[in-house]
């Protein structure tokens, strides 16, 4: 088999997988919206590339090829999302920053530079050649080293004290993702270097094989490893504040459990109950201290998604160490929080009503429903004895 064949087979394959990838992440996506969406953008990218530009080249369609000429500048958008999916990965964004934008104003510029300068001719094809190789390999040195600056200093050189298990995985990925980084960045300025030393089109696919192993070994680690979506559990922001013994461990939540029902909940308990005090603080710290079911959409699973453990690990801690099963528990939690706002003042400048939706009631009569069989008196009448008590 000719050479060429195989390798456009090679990229064809490595972009099929790459799509089961990304179907995998847009599954996964409401984990961690913003960290997973730069993941999106960048595996889209990769794997449309790899597909076109090898379907192209075996004949299987002749409509889309790679990007030529001035187009090739548009590639560069690839080098800030690399940086804005670790930055994303550190500060575990909950929404798109319209500042981030900038980071793609230079390739936007560049691009529109580019197509300007072949379509009128403004500058001698060599001299926009070596313009192209110099500004493309900074551009990409800038951001290889904004990356590792920032994981650095943000997240490998910081040491969490609670999800221990969960950031030495995210640690270990972003160590793994920023070498192939490098790897990529060397050889995309050493293919571009190679071509301009040649005389031809700076198009970077000298050593293309190199680019499409890297990115097949990106998409079976996300694969193999589909956790590392999760990106960084929330709490790690709260780390500095935290301490176990600033939560207070209801007391429905039995620290030991004696026996268990089946061999998957026997597996269970090997993992869960050498730590299980872990993470019934963290559960109390995200429900208590972060308020996290005035969301009333908020499912188990989204919990399990928030702490970066699997949705199994706490089926299994409401099943053997709850008194309540996480309805109640949810319940209870949104009647504490409602006595707290009681008790702050809240009823002196709202309603009743939207004290029920401040804590995550759908309305008023489910609120009013389980405040009286869990407090054993209306919400209006609890509010009526803290008034009565502090005058």
């Amino acid at each position: 088999m000719n050479f060429s064949i195989f390798e456009n087979l090679v990229q064809l394959i490595v972009g099929l997988i790459g799509m089961l990838t990304l179907s995998i992440i847009l599954f996964s996506l409401k984990s961690n919206k913003i960290v997973n969406l730069f993941l999106v953008f960048l595996i889209v990218f990769a794997s449309t590339r790899m597909i076109t530009r090898s379907t192209f080249s075996l004949n299987i369609q002749h409509s889309f090829d790679d990007f030529r000429g001035p187009y090739k500048a548009i590639l560069l958008f690839v080098l800030p999302l690399f940086y804005l999916y670790f930055k994303a990965i550190v500060f575990d964004n909950s929404k798109f920053l319209k500042r981030d934008f900038i980071h793609f104003v230079f390739p936007l510029i560049f691009s529109i530079f580019n197509l300007i300068c072949y379509e009128l001719h403004l500058i001698d094809i060599k001299q926009l050649r070596l313009l192209n190789l110099l500004i493309c390999s900074f551009f990409a040195f800038l951001y290889l080293y904004k990356s590792i600056f920032i994981l650095k200093t943000k997240l490998w050189n910081q040491e969490l004290e609670i999800h221990k298990g969960h950031y030495r995985l995210i640690k270990n990925w972003t160590v793994f993702l920023a070498v192939i980084c490098v790897i990529l960045t060397l050889r995309l300025t050493a293919s571009l270097f190679y071509e301009w030393l040649n005389g031809s089109e700076l198009t970077g696919h000298s050593m293309v094989i190199i680019q499409v192993s890297l990115w097949l070994i990106i998409f079976l680690k996300i694969l193999i490893s589909p956790e590392i979506l999760f990106g960084l559990p929330m709490l790690g922001k709260k780390v500095q504040t935290f301490s176990a013994s600033q939560i207070t461990v209801s007391n429905f939540w039995k620290l030991n459990c004696l026996e268990v029902a089946n061999g998957q909940d026997k597996k269970l308990k090997e993992k869960v109950d050498t730590q299980i005090l872990k993470f019934i603080e963290e559960i109390e710290f995200l429900a208590i201290t972060r308020n996290y079911f005035r969301n009333q959409k908020i499912t188990i699973t989204d919990m399990s998604n928030e702490l970066g453990v699997p949705t199994s690990h706490l089926v299994y801690i409401f099943k053997y160490h709850c008194q309540l099963t996480f309805t109640e528990y949810k319940t209870f939690i949104k009647i504490e929080d409602a006595k707290k706002l009681i008790e702050s003042g809240f009823l002196t400048a709202n309603t009743l009503e939207s004290l029920a939706t401040e804590v995550g009631f759908s309305s008023y009569n489910p609120f009013f429903t389980a405040f009286k069989k869990l407090v054993g008196k209306s919400p209006n009448d609890y509010s009526m004895s803290i008034i009565k008590n502090k005058s």
